[in-house]
């Protein structure tokens, strides 16, 4: 195998490693990765408006379909995490929003989470951890 060939290898088992990182391990005993990220865009919505958010945006954000989201708002739902409303301005739009215990696990995973990145930046140091940046970057705009 030629170099090049050998850096596409390690590359590519390096990004299969770093999928199974922490963050693909839910902090929360329970609860998915999927089902935290659901906690966490219907949060972030939240902050900019408060009556909740319909499944349909929750879909468009997620980049899944509705009937995807819709099981992980039964799910979470379920275990007293969401709760479905209607809105004031049309009883046949629902709406989607945190119970007082969904805050509290969304905060509980999003200092998790926070804590794991805190940790690495100490680990690398602030120019390796500047240059991990950049590098993500340049990947995500590949």
């Amino acid at each position: 195998m030629d170099s090049k060939g050998l850096l596409v290898r390690q590359l590519m088992e390096n990004i299969v490693r770093f999928n199974r990182m922490h963050w693909n391990k839910s902090p929360i005993l329970g609860l998915t990765h999927s089902e935290l990220v659901v906690l966490h865009f219907i949060k972030d919505y939240e902050n900019h408006n408060s009556s909740g958010i319909k499944v349909s945006k929750l879909s468009q954000l997620l980049k899944v379909t509705s009937p995807t989201v819709t099981q992980l708002i039964k799910s979470l739902e379920k275990k007293g995490l969401v709760q479905r409303n209607t809105a004031k301005t049309d009883r046949r739009v629902v709406l989607i929003t945190l119970t007082k215990e969904g805050e509290k696990i969304n905060q509980t995973a999003r200092e998790d989470v926070t804590d794991f990145f805190t940790g690495l930046v100490d680990y690398l140091g602030v120019e390796e951890s500047n240059k991990l940046n950049e590098l993500l970057t340049k990947v995500c705009n590949y």
